[in-house]
């Protein structure tokens, strides 16, 4: 929750629709897949839905072990049906390791803010969807409803603008340790 809220979709969540109440998603984890699984995440993203695809080298299907990975992604991204899709790769072994692992070392959150959120965050605005936070800084968002919940574990005070779902900005002062709640 420190770039933004989200919800943990898997084989059996996208079996049970959850894909049908987002707008985008992200994989971030390359292999071997359930054939469904992977028709299910062609079928929203040509129903209009956004799929990033972070550092990602095959994308397969477990039964006739077609190359999901061109079909979604091409070489970088592409328009499919109604969606759009964003292959992320190339970005340097920093960057990529905040994917797996929790660190906080200022270099290596400065290069994937950089080469992975900062283009995900563009991608998405680019097509409606607005990330209310973005930035990897101990700064942690929910979105509820018509709310913006904001935990604050810096370490530190801090000042921020915020992105609202329709795009338009807001700039608070969030206390250190301090749980908000703004309007939206």
């Amino acid at each position: 929750r420190d770039y933004t809220d989200y919800v943990y979709a898997c084989d059996l969540t996208i079996a049970d629709g959850i894909l049908d109440g987002v707008k985008a998603l992200v994989i971030t984890m390359d292999g071997y897949y359930k054939t469904a699984t992977l028709e299910k995440i062609r079928r929203f993203v040509e129903a209009g839905g956004l799929l990033i695809g972070l550092q990602l080298d095959t994308l397969r299907d477990l039964d006739g072990d077609a190359d999901y990975l061109a079909l979604l992604f091409g070489e970088s991204g592409k328009a499919l049906g109604q969606g759009h899709t964003l292959l992320i790769r190339g970005c340097s072994e920093e960057a990529a390791s905040i994917l797996h692992a929790r660190t906080h070392h200022p270099d290596i959150v400065a290069a994937a803010q950089k080469e992975i959120f900062d283009v995900m965050t563009a991608f998405l605005a680019e097509y409606g969807v607005h990330v209310s936070d973005g930035i990897i800084d101990q700064l942690y968002t929910a979105r509820r409803r018509d709310k913006l919940l904001v935990m604050n574990y810096a370490g530190e005070d801090i000042d921020r603008t915020f992105t609202a779902p329709d795009g338009s900005r807001f700039s608070r002062h969030v206390p250190d340790l301090a749980i908000e709640e703004y309007n939206l």
